[in-house]
């Protein structure tokens, strides 16, 4: 018992003329050698081009294998390590909140379009599709509309509106009038057609604003406008007239 003793005492009195530092670790070259403590986040691999046969590294890119194209690097709530699934072209990364791993989600259509041209009929009473406040409508799915339709017309061809909708898509709707200060009691179909009166031949800003839910059919929301009545004072859209569409969930 006591040679052990002897040969235990006498190791670690050598260990001890080896290892220095707090961290040191005892590898073997031709002989017990010292192993110097690396840096923080440094781990130990397998160095054969060194002579002690090991290395501190920083972990490599490379060295993050057997992964999937596209998939992101997370913890989860007990602060393991997971992967993001990928997503689907065109989904954006979302938070789902602290604890919970984000996901890639669809994003919600966000469509606005300015007119950048003001827009002139005369002697014409037909509705026609504005040239430029159109926005698109996916299918099976809700949306808020504002539209500042800022129009000038006369007290004689007045001006009416509607918007045209995807086939079987639902919707209510109301207006302010900028100009006059009222707007619709109530609500309406906002495919049915209104028309307002202007007092003078000032611009008047009228403000509608909807909601739509689509139904399996995707398709525009589109203005319509004409004059009231047909004359041939100029009734215009003007530039800046401005169409929003978000969805919401």
């Amino acid at each position: 018992m006591n040679q052990y003793r002897t040969f235990f005492t006498s190791l670690m009195t050598g260990l001890k003329g080896i290892l220095t530092t707090k961290g040191d670790l005892l590898t073997f070259d031709t002989k017990e050698v010292r192993l110097a403590v690396g840096q923080n986040n440094e781990f130990l691999s397998a160095a054969s081009a060194f002579a002690k046969g090991l290395d501190w590294k920083k972990i490599p890119i490379v060295g993050m294998a057997n992964g999937t194209d596209g998939e992101l690097i997370t913890w989860d709530s007990d602060g393991v390590s997971t992967t993001v699934s990928v997503g689907l072209d065109g989904q954006v990364l979302e938070s789902n909140g602290v604890g919970t791993e984000p996901t890639f989600q669809t994003p919600l259509l966000k469509f606005i379009v300015m007119k950048t041209t003001t827009e002139t009929i005369n002697n014409d009473s037909t509705l026609s599709d504005d040239s430029e406040l159109t926005a698109p409508l996916l299918a099976s799915k809700r949306y808020f509309v504002v539209c500042f339709l800022l129009h000038q017309t006369d007290t004689v061809p007045d001006f009416k509106y509607a918007f045209t909708l995807p086939t079987d898509a639902t919707n209510r709707s109301g207006n302010g009038n900028w100009n006059s200060g009222v707007g619709e009691s109530g609500t309406r179909d906002i495919e049915s057609v209104v028309t307002t009166v202007s007092a003078n031949t000032n611009q008047s800003g009228l403000v509608i604003y909807a909601w739509v839910k689509t139904d399996t059919t995707a398709g525009n929301i589109t203005l319509q406008w004409a004059q009231g009545t047909s004359d041939a004072a100029n009734t215009s859209v003007m530039e800046g007239a401005t169409l929003m569409v978000y969805e919401v969930r």
